[in-house]
């Protein structure tokens, strides 16, 4: 019996060593498709917190933040982790922007001019979106001109934003006073989605809006183009959005923002080559973040009347910063040195080391 007991241990040892040695230990399933790549922790990854509008002159930023395509979450797997905030204009924007809330938005030169006067920890990083601003008259409103603005009450997304600043200045050169100088004529700040139900009311005579709030007007409301983007300033040829990042981010993060252009990038060109192509896309996140999708008309009037681009046009925001003075928003017109900083665009996307000293000063 002892001798028994004795060969089942020597059995039983035999079998565990065999375990041991002779079968291969189980390898552990390869993570995001490379062996024994563990992604980071949440608490590693960066934080990004980026503002945008629901506007087709953000398509770039709609497209690039939509769910369903997720570009610049996927440029930036592994290195940060989004959040978004959505705006009605730029100024509120930026209040967010120097509260600390954002370290990145897409947004009218104006306040981003504006802003970076007044000592703004930011710097513009990318051109998106050149175009797109629009006059509007209600249909049955006696407007076929600027001059015709005397004594009315028009619309403009916020005090302050880019749209704001275009329509005072072409008030300024067409003689036109605002009430508040001793004039009859009214600027009121309305939401882009309130000035339908104002213009079907009649409460409003005109409106200076981005796209797609004008298209929207025309197609919904009847109403009439005053002046199209091209003949409201420079021929068209001026930023209505571009990008700027937070000083302290980008020089603590810079790959995280090389990144994340590179991703701009793309959706730019995606839409350049082919901007009506895009119109489905662009549609299913507006009505994400709207409650709402366009009417197709509106949607294709919107996207012929812009042109995208991540370029910096020095040339344009030095004459944004001179209206800047023109319209009272400025004492003296901004000084643009260190505003821009195009070199963490792709390289064939820059704009080549232009600087706001070669601007031409009224351009």
């Amino acid at each position: 019996m002892k001798h028994l007991h004795v060969g089942l241990v020597v059995v039983v040892l035999a079998v565990c060593v065999f375990a041991l040695v002779g079968c291969p230990a189980k390898t552990p399933p390869p993570v995001n498709g490379l062996m024994g790549a563990m992604p980071p922790p949440a608490a590693a990854l960066v934080p990004l917190r980026v503002g945008y509008f629901p506007n087709v002159t953000h398509a770039p930023a709609v497209l690039g933040f939509a769910t369903a395509r997720q570009t610049f979450a996927k440029a930036l797997e592994g290195k940060a982790s989004l959040k978004t905030s959505v705006f009605n204009a730029g100024p509120a924007a930026m209040e967010a922007f120097h509260a600390g809330a954002l370290d990145m938005c897409f947004v009218g030169p104006t306040p981003a001019i504006n802003a970076f006067a007044k000592g703004g920890d930011l710097v513009l990083i990318a051109n998106v979106c050149n175009g797109g601003s629009l006059l509007m008259a209600r249909k049955d409103a006696p407007i076929s001109q600027v001059a015709d603005l005397a004594g009315k009450k028009i619309a403009i997304p916020q005090i302050g934003n880019t749209q704001d600043a275009q329509l005072r200045h072409l008030l300024a050169q067409a003689g036109i006073k605002l009430k508040e100088a001793g004039g009859s004529t009214v600027v009121l700040p309305i939401e882009n989605p309130d000035v339908m139900s104002r213009f079907l009311s009649g409460d409003l005579d005109a409106a200076c809006v981005p796209e797609p709030w004008g298209s929207r007007l025309e197609v919904e409301a009847g109403a009439k183009v005053v002046l199209d983007s091209k003949p409201l300033w420079r021929d068209g040829d001026y930023p209505t959005t571009v990008l700027v990042v937070r000083k302290s981010f980008l020089q603590a993060h810079p790959d995280i923002v090389k990144a994340f252009l590179a991703a701009l990038q793309q959706v730019v060109d995606e839409l350049t080559a082919d901007p009506q192509a895009m119109a489905s896309a662009i549609n299913d996140e507006l009505k994400v973040l709207t409650t709402k999708a366009l009417k197709p008309e509106v949607l294709t009037k919107a996207l012929g009347r812009l042109q995208f681009s991540t370029k910096p046009n020095m040339a344009a925001l030095q004459a944004m910063a001179e209206i800047m003075k023109e319209v009272g928003y400025a004492k003296t017109v901004p000084d643009l040195k260190g505003f821009v900083d195009d070199t963490y665009l792709p390289a064939a996307a820059g704009s080549a080391g232009s600087a706001p000293a070669a601007a031409k000063p009224g351009a």
